[in-house]
């Protein structure tokens, strides 16, 4: 089963089927994927990317980076995603996914325009190899 014709992972760490089939949906209450501890662990991943993008941001609104620093740990936070999103990694699925949607499921959490701005423009100039 491809996951990602058949999954969508949520911010909170839900996951929906999404196939026209219903096997996504299936799978999901068979498997029981929307259990607490599961629901948890998968909240915490986005938190935790989240959380250090936005910890970045600050730092540089408040100079305490500077705008190459900016980018050097914006591409470490990037890679972290790529990295985690390795098949032996735990939870890979939904760090795939946040890779192939990050615009859906990480920039809406950032609470300004801005940093949203600032985040999904990097990412695309991280996927494109031309954030230096």
């Amino acid at each position: 089963m491809n996951i990602e014709s058949n999954f969508e992972f949520l911010d909170n760490g839900e996951i929906r089927g999404t196939d026209y089939q219903g096997r996504g949906r299936q799978t999901i209450r068979i498997c029981n994927l929307n259990r607490d501890n599961l629901l948890f662990h998968r909240q915490r991943v986005i938190d935790i990317y989240f959380s250090n993008l936005k910890k970045l941001l600050d730092a540089y609104f408040k100079s305490v980076i500077s705008k190459q620093q900016l980018k050097y740990f914006l591409i470490t936070g990037f890679l972290k995603i790529q990295i985690n999103s390795k098949p032996n990694k735990p939870f890979s699925a939904l760090s795939k996914y946040i890779q192939n949607n990050f615009n859906s499921i990480i920039v809406p959490l950032f609470p300004t325009p801005k940093q949203r701005l600032i985040v999904q423009k990097s990412y695309r100039e991280f996927q494109n190899g031309t954030l230096v």
